[in-house]
């Protein structure tokens, strides 16, 4: 996974709360429970959907290395 989608951030699930979360793909792929700094709610992936959005990121990322490549290419 490149460092471009190992360290992400994303709004926080609480509407009210206006906060960003930045987290570890890896760390949230393994199971770790990632909080909002600003308020406390947590985000996690379920053992369930673990799987699922691992392979998401790896297919993106094989998708967003390509476009880079065709880009440079001309």
């Amino acid at each position: 996974m490149s460092k471009e989608l190992t360290n992400q951030t994303i709004p926080c699930p609480n509407s009210g709360c206006g906060g960003l979360i930045t987290f570890n793909t890896s760390e949230l792929f393994q199971g770790k429970e990632i909080s909002c700094l600003k308020c406390n709610s947590v985000i996690s992936l379920s053992d369930e959907s673990n799987e699922l959005v691992e392979d998401a990121f790896e297919k993106f990322e094989a998708m967003r290395e390509k476009y880079i490549e065709n880009k440079s290419n001309g």
